[in-house]
């Protein structure tokens, strides 16, 4: 059996070399010397060491709810917090206690973290999980809401967000340091955004931004339990995201335009996979015009499902695709209906981009749609790498800029462009 220390080192080997999660000598020492299988006791010790999530408790219906985050995700948000020793940090989602014995490493005996759960079980886990790799005379588990931070301790020098938030508490503000930072994954649209944002003031900028997918963090938080699901049949649904200023359609509606007679159109552009999922400036210029977008995806034994137009998948997992709604018709994008379902995703090869139109009002959304993306196409077609984020008070004045985006929250606004 392989010993814990060189499981350790083989996962620190991968995240240093092969995807470069790992970049600064403080993140890899941290990762070298905390045992994580103390902290996920319930798998053994190969399972603790991949690069995978392990979850640590789940809801009635058997849904994740906490989990100790891969290790990948945990190291680039690390090198996005840029921890010295000394620091005072509070995290939001103690889960199992792995990330804040990481985070204490690095700050050191002179340091100090607090990290905050909502649920006593997960707690008191977290608490014996730091005990035991003797971690916890420089950690503080608390049990509360995270959405009100822990005053005591105030001010942090960094605040982050191992579940994904919708909107910075006035709280937070108030418990960082003036020159902190906020490290979060935030919910913009249909995706979230691990950022790395810079108070100065009353505002924050971003520093750095990465792709990421958090389960939603639970309590006060607004936004984050509005998304409408209408399943059409076993394992193929239509989703859309309400979070922000999205309506959902009437269900009656979205059947019967799916077993209607269609349309399709071409767009008259061309696109990869991957360009295909790194348009999120596309989907923020459809938000401000309030056009509402949303989603069609088949899996399992419905991968191969002719009424779920084919934009992006592969036979083995799913076939997906993205579009528009509104009450009277709904467009949705689509590779040509003569290309067939790939056994294994096709990133980078470009393919000609088709719309399908329903309803009465369906080519006036394909039209708003179409140039969305011509513009898009004009500008670059620049992917998330190249946005900035700037979160500003919810009642700044912010005159108008071209070609940016202003998305209001509960206590905040986004502002949004690109370099």
């Amino acid at each position: 059996m392989t010993s814990p220390i060189t499981l350790r080192q083989q996962m620190v080997a991968g995240m240093r070399g092969k995807n470069g999660a790992i970049r600064s000598p403080e993140v890899e020492h941290a990762f070298l010397h905390v045992p994580r299988h103390v902290f996920v006791p319930d798998v053994d010790h190969e399972t603790a060491y991949k690069d995978a999530v392990v979850v640590v408790k789940v809801d009635d219906s058997g849904y994740p709810i906490s989990s100790s985050s891969q290790p990948t995700m945990m190291a680039l948000m690390l090198e996005q917090m840029r921890l010295k020793p000394g620091m005072r940090v509070m995290e939001i989602g103690a889960g199992s206690g792995y990330n804040a014995a990481l985070m204490a490493h690095i700050v050191g005996a002179h340091g100090k973290v607090v990290t905050i759960d909502i649920d006593e079980d997960l707690v008191a886990g977290a608490h014996a999980h730091l005990s035991a790799a003797g971690y916890h005379n420089n950690v503080e588990v608390v049990c509360t809401d995270g959405v009100h931070g822990h005053p005591p301790t105030a001010p942090y020098d960094r605040i982050i967000l191992t579940a994904a938030g919708w909107d910075i508490s006035p709280q937070w503000h108030h418990q960082l340091a003036p020159d902190g930072m906020i490290i979060m994954p935030i919910v913009i649209q249909q995706e979230q955004f691990s950022v790395a944002l810079q108070k100065r003031g009353n505002t924050y900028t971003s520093k750095s931004m990465l792709r990421c997918r958090f389960m939603p963090m639970r309590g006060e938080q607004p936004g984050l339990s509005d998304a409408y699901t209408v399943t059409i049949r076993p394992q193929v649904e239509f989703r859309m995201n309400l979070s922000d200023s999205s309506t959902a359609p009437d269900e009656a509606k979205i059947r019967q335009w799916l077993t209607s007679p269609v349309q399709d159109i071409k767009s008259g552009l061309k696109f990869t996979g991957d360009e295909v999922n790194n348009w999120m400036l596309v989907d923020l210029w459809a938000d401000a015009k309030k056009l509402n977008l949303c989603g069609l995806v088949a899996f399992g034994d419905e991968v191969m499902a002719k009424d779920v137009p084919y934009l992006d998948g592969s036979r083995r997992y799913y076939r997906h695709t993205r579009g528009l709604v509104a009450e009277d018709g709904m467009v949705l994008l689509m590779r040509p209906a003569r290309m067939k379902l790939p056994q294994d995703e096709e990133r980078r090869k470009r393919f000609p981009l088709w719309m399908r139109v329903y309803g009465t009002g369906g080519m006036r959304l394909a039209r708003a749609y179409r140039a969305l993306l011509e513009r898009w196409d004009t500008i670059g077609r620049p992917d998330h790498h190249k946005l900035w984020i700037r979160v500003m008070p919810i009642d700044a004045v912010i005159p108008p800029q071209p070609d940016t985006v202003v998305i209001k929250k509960r206590w905040t606004q986004l502002l949004i462009g690109w370099r």
